[in-house]
Protein backbone atom coordinates (compact mmCIF):
# COMPACT_ATOMS: atom_id res chain seq x y z
CA UNK A 1 0.00 0.00 0.00
CA UNK A 2 3.05 2.71 0.45
CA UNK A 3 5.24 1.87 -2.62
CA UNK A 4 5.30 4.17 -4.85
CA UNK A 5 5.20 1.69 -7.63
CA UNK A 6 2.06 0.01 -9.21
CA UNK A 7 1.49 -3.55 -7.44
CA UNK A 8 -1.25 -5.34 -9.59
CA UNK A 9 -2.34 -9.10 -9.48
CA UNK A 10 -4.58 -10.42 -12.72
CA UNK A 11 -5.53 -13.44 -13.66
CA UNK A 12 -4.27 -15.75 -16.75
CA UNK A 13 -7.13 -13.80 -18.72
CA UNK A 14 -6.13 -10.49 -17.96
CA UNK A 15 -8.91 -9.73 -15.87
CA UNK A 16 -7.57 -7.26 -12.76
CA UNK A 17 -7.56 -8.65 -9.47
CA UNK A 18 -5.89 -6.33 -7.08
CA UNK A 19 -4.85 -2.25 -7.38
CA UNK A 20 -2.69 -0.62 -5.06
CA UNK A 21 -2.44 3.21 -4.27
CA UNK A 22 0.41 2.97 -6.33
CA UNK A 23 -1.57 1.64 -8.95
CA UNK A 24 -3.76 4.78 -8.79
CA UNK A 25 -1.18 7.51 -8.77
CA UNK A 26 0.49 6.47 -12.07
CA UNK A 27 -2.03 5.62 -13.88
CA UNK A 28 -5.16 7.22 -12.58
CA UNK A 29 -7.88 4.98 -11.46
CA UNK A 30 -9.30 4.12 -8.25
CA UNK A 31 -9.63 0.49 -6.91
CA UNK A 32 -13.42 0.30 -7.40
CA UNK A 33 -12.73 1.58 -11.12
CA UNK A 34 -10.31 -0.97 -12.37
CA UNK A 35 -10.66 -4.59 -10.61
CA UNK A 36 -12.28 -6.47 -11.98
CA UNK A 37 -11.73 -5.07 -15.73
CA UNK A 38 -9.10 -6.10 -18.64
CA UNK A 39 -5.98 -4.82 -18.13
CA UNK A 40 -5.50 -3.97 -21.48
CA UNK A 41 -7.60 -0.79 -20.54
CA UNK A 42 -3.88 0.28 -19.64
CA UNK A 43 -2.21 -0.72 -23.16
CA UNK A 44 -2.39 1.89 -26.16
CA UNK A 45 -3.72 0.42 -29.51
CA UNK A 46 -0.12 -0.39 -30.47
CA UNK A 47 0.79 -2.41 -28.17
CA UNK A 48 -2.12 -4.20 -27.75
CA UNK A 49 -0.07 -7.55 -28.94
CA UNK A 50 2.26 -7.27 -25.97
CA UNK A 51 -0.70 -8.60 -23.08
CA UNK A 52 -0.82 -12.23 -25.07
CA UNK A 53 2.75 -12.42 -25.56
CA UNK A 54 3.07 -11.92 -21.66
CA UNK A 55 0.20 -13.46 -20.46
CA UNK A 56 1.64 -16.86 -22.70
CA UNK A 57 5.21 -16.20 -21.25
CA UNK A 58 3.73 -16.66 -17.71
CA UNK A 59 1.39 -19.86 -18.31
CA UNK A 60 5.01 -20.95 -19.15
CA UNK A 61 6.48 -19.92 -15.72
CA UNK A 62 8.62 -16.79 -16.93
CA UNK A 63 9.61 -14.38 -15.23
CA UNK A 64 9.47 -11.04 -17.05
CA UNK A 65 12.25 -8.39 -15.75
CA UNK A 66 12.57 -5.16 -16.21
CA UNK A 67 10.82 -4.74 -19.25
CA UNK A 68 10.25 -1.21 -20.72
CA UNK A 69 7.19 -0.11 -22.63
CA UNK A 70 4.43 2.20 -22.23
CA UNK A 71 0.98 2.36 -21.23
CA UNK A 72 -2.18 4.56 -21.04
CA UNK A 73 -3.55 6.75 -18.04
CA UNK A 74 -7.34 7.58 -17.45
CA UNK A 75 -6.95 10.83 -18.47
CA UNK A 76 -5.46 9.40 -21.70
CA UNK A 77 -1.52 9.98 -21.76
CA UNK A 78 0.68 8.07 -22.29
CA UNK A 79 3.52 6.91 -19.15
CA UNK A 80 6.66 5.57 -19.26
CA UNK A 81 6.81 2.13 -17.48
CA UNK A 82 9.34 -0.92 -16.41
CA UNK A 83 7.32 -3.85 -15.81
CA UNK A 84 8.42 -6.84 -13.63
CA UNK A 85 5.82 -9.76 -13.76
CA UNK A 86 6.14 -12.62 -11.83
CA UNK A 87 3.51 -16.10 -12.25
CA UNK A 88 1.57 -16.53 -9.30
CA UNK A 89 0.77 -19.84 -8.18
CA UNK A 90 -2.02 -21.40 -5.77
CA UNK A 91 -1.12 -24.61 -3.15
CA UNK A 92 -1.24 -27.23 -5.73
CA UNK A 93 2.08 -25.12 -7.44
CA UNK A 94 -0.45 -24.49 -10.42
CA UNK A 95 -0.19 -21.36 -12.04
CA UNK A 96 -3.23 -18.78 -11.54
CA UNK A 97 -2.01 -15.49 -12.24
CA UNK A 98 0.33 -12.67 -12.45
CA UNK A 99 1.87 -10.42 -10.01
CA UNK A 100 2.68 -7.10 -12.08
CA UNK A 101 4.58 -4.16 -10.69
CA UNK A 102 4.90 -1.32 -13.02
CA UNK A 103 7.33 1.70 -12.30
CA UNK A 104 7.48 5.01 -13.59
CA UNK A 105 10.34 5.91 -15.61
CA UNK A 106 9.17 8.98 -17.25
CA UNK A 107 12.09 11.33 -15.53
CA UNK A 108 14.48 8.90 -16.37
CA UNK A 109 13.61 8.86 -19.77
CA UNK A 110 13.28 12.55 -20.48
CA UNK A 111 16.73 12.94 -18.53
CA UNK A 112 18.19 10.38 -21.19
CA UNK A 113 16.48 12.72 -24.12
CA UNK A 114 18.19 15.31 -22.77
CA UNK A 115 21.72 13.73 -22.78
CA UNK A 116 21.24 12.27 -26.05
CA UNK A 117 20.22 15.97 -27.64
CA UNK A 118 23.55 17.32 -25.59
CA UNK A 119 25.45 14.52 -26.89
CA UNK A 120 24.02 15.13 -30.71
CA UNK A 121 25.03 18.56 -30.07
CA UNK A 122 28.43 17.98 -29.08
CA UNK A 123 29.04 15.65 -31.57
CA UNK A 124 27.77 18.45 -34.11
CA UNK A 125 29.81 21.57 -32.84
CA UNK A 126 33.49 19.36 -32.89
CA UNK A 127 32.89 18.08 -36.22
CA UNK A 128 31.99 21.39 -37.70
CA UNK A 129 35.48 22.79 -35.48
CA UNK A 130 37.34 19.96 -37.28
CA UNK A 131 36.47 20.61 -40.40
CA UNK A 132 36.92 24.28 -39.51
CA UNK A 133 40.70 23.19 -38.46
CA UNK A 134 40.85 21.18 -41.64
CA UNK A 135 40.53 24.12 -43.86
CA UNK A 136 42.57 26.17 -41.83
CA UNK A 137 45.34 23.88 -42.27
CA UNK A 138 44.66 23.11 -45.76
CA UNK A 139 45.26 27.30 -46.85
CA UNK A 140 48.27 27.24 -44.23
CA UNK A 141 50.05 24.42 -45.40
CA UNK A 142 49.36 24.97 -49.01
CA UNK A 143 52.81 25.13 -50.15
CA UNK A 144 53.85 22.00 -48.18
CA UNK A 145 54.82 18.71 -49.82
CA UNK A 146 51.42 15.87 -50.61
CA UNK A 147 52.09 13.74 -47.74
CA UNK A 148 52.59 16.34 -45.28
CA UNK A 149 49.06 17.58 -45.96
CA UNK A 150 47.51 14.04 -46.06
CA UNK A 151 49.24 12.72 -42.68
CA UNK A 152 48.15 16.00 -41.11
CA UNK A 153 44.34 15.42 -42.66
CA UNK A 154 44.71 11.96 -41.68
CA UNK A 155 45.31 12.50 -38.11
CA UNK A 156 42.09 15.11 -38.34
CA UNK A 157 40.10 11.89 -39.74
CA UNK A 158 41.02 9.86 -36.69
CA UNK A 159 40.12 12.35 -33.85
CA UNK A 160 37.31 13.10 -35.59
CA UNK A 161 36.19 8.78 -35.79
CA UNK A 162 37.27 8.50 -32.05
CA UNK A 163 35.15 11.47 -31.01
CA UNK A 164 32.26 9.65 -33.19
CA UNK A 165 32.52 6.43 -31.75
CA UNK A 166 32.86 8.08 -27.92
CA UNK A 167 29.99 10.47 -28.55
CA UNK A 168 27.85 6.77 -29.70
CA UNK A 169 29.05 5.31 -26.48
CA UNK A 170 28.23 8.31 -24.46
CA UNK A 171 31.63 8.84 -23.89
CA UNK A 172 32.21 5.49 -21.61
CA UNK A 173 35.11 2.73 -21.83
CA UNK A 174 35.05 1.96 -25.63
CA UNK A 175 37.34 -1.19 -27.28
CA UNK A 176 40.86 -0.62 -28.89
CA UNK A 177 39.89 -2.37 -32.14
CA UNK A 178 36.78 -0.13 -32.09
CA UNK A 179 39.47 3.22 -32.11
CA UNK A 180 41.78 1.88 -34.54
CA UNK A 181 39.25 0.55 -36.44
CA UNK A 182 38.03 3.73 -37.24
CA UNK A 183 41.19 5.64 -37.13
CA UNK A 184 42.82 3.47 -40.34
CA UNK A 185 39.26 4.74 -42.11
CA UNK A 186 41.53 7.78 -43.77
CA UNK A 187 43.24 4.83 -45.43
CA UNK A 188 42.55 1.95 -47.00
CA UNK A 189 41.14 -1.06 -44.46
CA UNK A 190 41.54 -3.84 -46.63
CA UNK A 191 45.16 -3.28 -46.25
CA UNK A 192 45.14 -3.51 -42.46
CA UNK A 193 44.57 -6.96 -40.10
CA UNK A 194 43.60 -6.45 -36.90
CA UNK A 195 43.99 -9.15 -34.00
CA UNK A 196 43.31 -8.63 -30.58
CA UNK A 197 40.69 -9.59 -27.44
CA UNK A 198 38.04 -6.91 -26.54
CA UNK A 199 40.25 -4.95 -24.34
CA UNK A 200 38.36 -2.08 -23.21
CA UNK A 201 39.80 1.88 -22.33
CA UNK A 202 38.76 5.08 -21.42
CA UNK A 203 37.59 7.82 -23.31
CA UNK A 204 40.74 10.08 -22.96
CA UNK A 205 43.40 7.06 -23.81
CA UNK A 206 40.86 6.50 -26.67
CA UNK A 207 41.45 9.36 -28.10
CA UNK A 208 45.47 9.12 -27.81
CA UNK A 209 45.52 5.50 -29.14
CA UNK A 210 43.45 6.87 -32.35
CA UNK A 211 46.13 9.61 -33.04
CA UNK A 212 48.98 6.77 -32.45
CA UNK A 213 47.10 4.53 -34.59
CA UNK A 214 47.05 7.10 -37.47
CA UNK A 215 50.56 8.27 -36.98
CA UNK A 216 51.52 4.37 -37.61
CA UNK A 217 49.38 4.04 -40.70
CA UNK A 218 51.11 7.02 -42.05
CA UNK A 219 54.56 6.07 -41.17
CA UNK A 220 53.51 2.92 -42.64
CA UNK A 221 52.47 4.41 -46.49
CA UNK A 222 55.52 6.80 -46.31
CA UNK A 223 58.33 4.41 -45.47
CA UNK A 224 56.78 0.88 -44.56
CA UNK A 225 54.54 -1.84 -45.77
CA UNK A 226 52.57 0.32 -46.99
CA UNK A 227 54.92 2.02 -49.54
CA UNK A 228 55.20 -1.01 -51.72
CA UNK A 229 52.79 -2.36 -53.66
CA UNK A 230 50.56 -5.29 -52.17
CA UNK A 231 52.06 -4.03 -48.92
CA UNK A 232 50.06 -5.36 -45.23
CA UNK A 233 50.17 -4.30 -41.65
Amino acid sequence: EFSDDAIISKNLDGIILSWNAGAQRIFGYTQEEAIGRPVLMLIPEDRLDEEPNILRRIRCGERIDHYETGRRRKDGSLVDISLTVSPVKNQNGEIIGASVIARDISERRKTEQVKELLLHEIKHRVKNTLGTVQEIASQTFRGEPKEERDAFGARLRAMSEAHDLLTNQHWGDVTAREVVERAITAFNPALFSLEGDATTISASRALLLAIAAAERATDAVKYGALSVQQGQV
